[in-house]
């Protein structure tokens, strides 16, 4: 799931490059360009003048539907990441899945810990499911019904920067409940260690959320967590 993301992403980016450096309007104005050729076909739209070079050119190719479309596909791709993730802060509560750790993480001190946690895990998922759904396609032409025709690419753009805010605070609370069933491990193996790697993001969250040994408020640490992972570079 997460390499689908990835894929996305880069598709999404690669598009967007090109749409970034190409006309968006039509005709198109390059500065500095002389024709390739000799026929009067291809000079016609160029001029050229002790003052300046160029040329002014008819472009049928500045639709954005293939970015638009990329980056519904990666708000498609996040909407299962999300879904996944979910899930996952499920199991951990579980003690079936955890190998017989209290039920929701808890401790001898803690009677709720993360006692219907799993609730705003599944509600960023379930809206990060919605926002997924495709709105590129919402449109009528004008213009006579034969032109300027739209892509909602604002739409778009806006339902997946939602989406990736949902997912940092999504996977914060994935990463906080994750936190809390290593510590439980620790203390019930003590030969027990992380890889490298995950040793790092666990130092980065616990230098701002401690472990729970008593009920407290969650939404401060999993908004600390969210920004943990936003900036979290290994």
């Amino acid at each position: 799931m997460l390499g689908e993301v990835a894929r996305a992403y880069a598709e999404a980016r690669s598009l967007l490059a090109v749409q970034l450096n190409s006309s968006d309007d039509n005709p198109g104005v390059a500065v500095g360009v002389t024709p390739k050729g000799t026929l009067w076909q291809e000079k016609k739209n160029y001029v050229t003048s002790r003052a300046a070079a160029g040329a002014v050119l008819p472009s049928a190719n500045f639709e954005p539907l293939p970015g638009v479309i990329a980056f519904e596909q990666l708000g498609i791709a996040l909407a299962h990441n999300s879904i996944t993730s979910a899930l996952r802060t499920s199991k951990l509560d579980s003690p079936d899945f955890t190998g017989g750790m209290e039920r929701y993480l808890g401790t001898e001190k803690s009677y709720h810990a993360f006692g219907a946690m799993e609730k705003p895990a599944v509600a960023l998922a379930m809206e990060n499911k919605v926002l997924a759904t495709p709105v590129s396609t919402e449109f009528l032409p004008i213009a006579g019904q034969v032109e300027d025709i739209a892509t909602n690419a604002s739409q778009v753009v806006k339902r997946l920067q939602k989406q990736i805010d949902n997912s940092y605070l999504l996977l914060g609370i994935e990463l906080v409940h994750a936190a809390q069933a290593v510590d439980l491990r620790g203390a019930r193996q003590p030969d027990f260690a992380l890889a490298p790697a995950t040793t790092g993001l666990y130092n980065a969250l616990r230098a701002r959320v401690t472990k729970l040994e008593e009920d407290r408020p969650l939404t401060p640490d999993f908004r600390a967590a969210a920004q943990v992972l936003s900036a979290y570079r290994e």
